[in-house]
């Protein structure tokens, strides 16, 4: 009961129900699309209507598998990719993981909440992850576990503080383990701004917290492991290596400092490769702007905790020095295997920068609510002095005009008793709001043409398949009681050319996929878009035969042939 009492006390405060109102609007402007309508590429053709279980045993989210297993044994059926719920329950746990940020860093400014809001929900790896509706839910539940546990964590030093939120790492993990960076990251913010607002007596209390944080992060790692190999060793089976994540733990020194390297130089170049390249266009200059006005405040912090207190500056500027590596520590983790690549949607702790940002700003700058305490109380000092120089007007009329001098100077003295820098840090302020304003705004922009470029790709796909379905029935002597083969030829139909207006959007799965680069991917498309089911030969009977090496390749004429009862189709 008194868990609920306090429930209904916090969302009794109106400024509490707005965050997620800020978050649910945001989220709505930036994904509305993709909530309305359904898009299915990559694995969301395979996925959007079964999930295997055992596939995503394999690949370490042992949890993901037991998740679904769950909705589908109460809904009954299959897992349906379902856009309008998945999206909104996606919202929903990305709105508890900014409600609990907020208030884990005390971030009282309507508008530096209405940002942060805005951008955790209208980060480009949501976009990405929306791509893949069928687990999205899933992943931002992960998100949320591993922001509940940092939440946790920061009340009070216990044991059972410490357990749960292992436990919560450890389940984060297990849904999707990339989202491992997002706790790392929000443990490093906690000791650094813990720092700064002087919440230690010494380093002796910086020590005693960070290694309870690291204490946290190594239980729930090791009991992730322990479980994840213990329920592969249960079902009998044996791990996928996916993208190096499933290989963490493994390999030399040497791949780790890699790794590192790798993390660096992901934060500052802001990509790896084309499919990690989420701040295309304009949003990669505004998203340098940030790193590097990020990197002048880290240098302004330090230098005013140098004045204060020398090691704990020491402390302060290598815990900065190791937040990019925080932000990017799924580079660490995958790098044990030799073929790793990481892409989109394993990038959300990058997002922990703009909390870092505003946090830094609300430090540097004086805030709204800041600078108008800081006028009240000017003005209640000139109010104070004023009213004792009357009094003594009173006593002393033949002074009435030094008190009108001393009137003048006294107004004088309340304006030069602003706070130090009180015009810097206001445009400091002011200027973090702008730069951050754009870039929701460019980000909500990016959102809406990726899934611009969905819908396109879709309706072009639909009506090609539609066509090939109909060359395939109207092809002489053809039954519907025939299997088809395709034979993948490697050749591309030149009349079809990528929309030059999207070529810069090649995060995943936005980047030019059609379903035309393997069978299976087609053989889906065929089925859930177009109702073409037929039985399919293999096409290891026919790719050898030089009647079949002699046909040209689809759309031409001759592309379809029926061989041995069986239509082949030179794809």
């Amino acid at each position: 009961m008194k868990a609920l009492d306090r429930l209904k006390k916090v969302f009794s405060d109106k400024s509490n129900r707005n965050i997620f109102l800020y978050t649910f609007v945001c989220g709505l402007i930036a994904h509305g699309f993709v909530f309305f309508n359904k898009f299915a590429w990559h694995d969301e053709l395979q996925h959007g209507f079964q999930l295997s279980a055992t596939k995503a045993i394999r690949l370490g989210r042992w949890m993901r598998a037991g998740l679904g297993w769950i909705v589908q044994k109460v809904f009954g059926g299959y897992n349906l990719s379902l856009p309008l719920i998945h999206g909104l329950i996606s919202v929903f746990f990305i709105s508890l993981s900014v409600f609990l940020i907020i208030h884990l860093f005390d971030i009282k400014e309507k508008s530096l909440r209405i940002l942060i809001a805005g951008l955790l929900v209208s980060f480009p790896v949501v976009t990405s992850t929306f791509g893949y509706m069928f687990t999205a839910p899933y992943y931002f539940m992960a998100l949320f576990c591993s922001t509940f546990a940092v939440w946790l964590a920061s009340r009070k030093i216990c044991v059972w503080r410490f357990l749960l939120s292992a436990a919560f790492i450890c389940a984060g993990m297990a849904i999707y383990q990339p989202y491992f960076a997002v706790g790392v990251s929000l443990f490093v913010l906690m000791v650094i701004f813990g720092i700064i607002r002087g919440r230690y007596e010494g380093i002796a209390g910086i020590f005693k917290e960070g290694f309870y944080y690291v204490g946290i992060l190594a239980a729930g790692f090791i009991t992730y492991m322990i479980t994840w190999k213990g329920s592969m060793k249960i079902l009998g089976i044996e791990a996928g290596d996916y993208q190096g994540i499933s290989s963490i733990g493994e390999g030399g020194l040497g791949k780790y400092v890699n790794g590192i390297v790798r993390a660096y130089r992901g934060f500052f170049l802001q990509k790896e490769t084309a499919i990690t390249d989420i701040f295309p266009m304009a949003l990669s200059t505004i998203q340098w702007i940030i790193i590097v006005s990020s990197i002048l405040l880290a240098i302004v912090l330090v230098i005013r905790q140098f004045m204060k207190h020398k090691g704990q500056a020491v402390l302060l500027l290598l815990l900065m020095v190791a937040l990019p590596v925080a932000f990017n520590i799924v580079f660490v983790m995958a790098s044990a295997s030799e073929d790793s690549s990481i892409h989109s949607l394993m990038m959300y702790g990058i997002s922990m920068l703009y909390v870092f940002f505003v946090l830094a700003v609300r430090e540097v700058g004086i805030s709204g609510k800041k600078a108008d305490k800081a006028a009240e109380k000017s003005e209640a000092e000139t109010k104070a002095e004023k009213a004792s120089e009357d009094d003594e007007a009173e006593t002393k009329v033949e002074k009435a005009s030094e008190d009108d001098e001393a009137e003048t100077k006294t107004e004088k003295a309340a304006e030069d008793k602003k706070p130090a820098g009180f015009v810097l840090g206001r445009l400091v302020y002011c200027g973090a709001v702008l730069v951050l304003s754009l870039m929701l705004f460019l980000m909500m922009y990016l959102s809406n043409s990726a899934y611009l470029r969905a819908d396109m790709q879709q309706q072009q796909t639909i009506s090609d398949l539609t066509i090939l379905t109909a060359k395939i029935k109207s092809t002489e002597g053809y039954k519907d009681t025939m299997k088809v083969c395709f034979v993948m030829s490697g050749s591309k139909d030149e009349t079809r050319a990528a929309n030059k207006a999207f070529s810069n959007i090649a995060f995943m799965p936005y980047t030019n996929i059609y379903p035309y680069h393997n069978q299976r991917n087609l053989k889906n498309y065929l089925e859930y878009w177009i109702g073409f089911t037929p039985a399919y030969a293999s096409p290891k009977k026919f790719e050898d035969m030089e009647e079949v090496k002699n046909m040209p390749s689809y759309p031409d004429d001759g592309s379809i042939r029926i061989i041995k009862k069986t239509v082949v189709v030179k794809w």
